[in-house]
């Protein structure tokens, strides 16, 4: 019934929190805990609220992790408040899906044999919820340390205070150690907990029966649930054509929205159309890599080429001659027109589907064409700073001959967040269009 699931979820919290720095990203442990919790919630209302918690949590938590990459880098003295708010909002998003997780399994076990459950559910959920309390406790604690106020002068004691700052890397340490180990502790527990759910059979047994009374025997919800994963997972996808990039590195790379987009098709049943599906997929994912890994590669070249403070700074032949921008050109082009193929089979796809299942039509047109132009917004961004850093060269080569380059190069800067903003809205509308279709659909099935 997902109980399997659940704990692996719960395995990603509990590990030791650095400030707002995780060592397992939080964001996994929620999709698995909702993942487990998907057979579950149609048995108690309790599993479906927890199931809420942890799928409003994800996209939280995705935003500490991308925090987490820039703030301890970049912006070092946003740290006390960041890791103020991530800890305190934690804390109480923890302890509502805990109450409202371990309560649907406390409230099922009494209504439906599960009298080997009973006896530790609810000192188990009191050990979950006080590790998650320390763990975020202890993760703020350090930060607060630069609070204190600075040394005063003195003309009559000249000696050196010590100051709580000196002793923050220390203090780390040993919170850490701390968390680590009730951490360990509380996966013990959690492990024999869910150990004693799972492997008992009437418990189980009685759960998957009221799962097949309420949904595996209504093939209309099914039809409609179908529906409705497909387009949230496209909505998703789509969400993840915006590139979060930090130091020319892409953490959300397209190929990841191409994954998402493609399990949507696989959400709808039909093997035929699923293997049509990843016959496009693969050379638009194979495109989309070899784009993501060079445009890293240029990134790279234009901060060197740019004088930008960075990481990741190598000289690049290709940036400083053009090359790359008719090569990016290219990449960006190929990968547009695959992408468009790419949408223009699924939402086909899902089209026939509907129409089968409902007897009703949505056109599959306004994604395709939304997709185009966002294709055509991709390679103008992908090309742009190539375009500026290749002006920079020429103007800084011979300040004199090429004098107005340097504007050329300012402006194509400019040209660059422009499209960037356009890219984005872009994006907006396309998920618009399958958020506004996928609402119509669960009214119409």
């Amino acid at each position: 019934m997902g109980f399997k699931l659940i704990f692996a979820g719960l395995i990603f919290f509990m590990n030791p929190c650095i400030n707002i720095v995780d060592i397992l990203p939080d964001f996994i442990g929620c999709i698995l805990i909702s993942a487990g919790l998907y057979r579950l919630a149609d048995t108690e209302d309790r599993f479906l609220l927890a199931r809420k918690i942890a799928d409003r949590i994800i996209p939280i938590y995705i935003l500490k992790l991308v925090l987490s990459l820039y703030i301890p880098v970049a912006w070092k003295s946003g740290l006390l408040p960041i890791t103020f708010v991530f800890a305190v909002g934690e804390i109480i998003l923890m302890i509502m899906l805990c109450t409202a997780l371990y309560g649907g399994i406390e409230y099922m076990a009494n209504l439906h044999n599960g009298e080997k459950v009973l006896p530790s559910v609810g000192t188990v959920q009191k050990i979950t919820i006080a590790f998650m309390v320390v763990k975020n406790v202890l993760a703020f604690i350090p930060e607060s340390f630069a609070l204190e106020s600075g040394d005063e002068f003195s003309l009559y004691n000249s000696a050196k205070v010590q100051r709580l700052e000196q002793a923050k890397p220390f203090v780390i340490v040993f919170f850490t150690l701390v968390v680590l180990i009730f951490g360990i502790y509380c996966l013990i527990e959690n492990y024999r907990f869910f150990k004693k759910v799972w492997r008992d059979k009437e418990f189980c047994s009685s759960l998957a029966e009221i799962y097949k009374t309420r949904v595996t025997d209504n093939q209309r919800l099914i039809n409609r649930r179908r529906f409705k994963r497909f387009f949230v997972l496209m909505t998703v996808g789509s969400v993840m054509m915006i590139d979060i990039v930090i130091d020319s590195v892409n953490f959300t790379p397209d190929i990841l929205g191409y994954a998402v987009m493609l399990s949507a098709v696989a959400c709808l049943a039909r093997r035929r159309d699923t293997i049509k599906a990843v016959y496009v997929f693969l050379p638009l994912a194979a495109v989309s890599l070899v784009s993501t890994v060079f445009f890293t590669y240029c990134g790279a070249g234009i901060n060197y080429l740019m004088g930008y403070e960075s990481y990741l700074l190598q000289r690049n032949v290709l940036v400083e001659n053009g090359t790359a921008i008719v090569i990016g050109a290219v990449l960006s082009a190929a990968e547009a027109i695959l992408f468009v193929l790419f949408m223009l089979f699924t939402a086909g796809s899902a089209a026939k589907t509907y129409v089968d299942e409902s007897g009703k039509y949505f056109s599959p047109l306004p994604p395709v064409i939304i997709s185009a132009v966002l294709g055509l917004c991709s390679i103008f961004s992908g090309i742009a700073p190539l375009i500026k850093a290749k002006y920079y060269y020429e103007y800084i080569n011979d300040t004199l001959v090429n004098a107005s380059f340097s504007g050329l190069s300012d402006m194509w800067a400019d040209a660059q967040a422009v499209g960037n903003a356009v890219l984005i809205v872009v994006v907006c509308v396309l998920a618009y269009w399958f958020i506004k279709t996928g609402r119509k659909a669960d009214i119409e099935l």
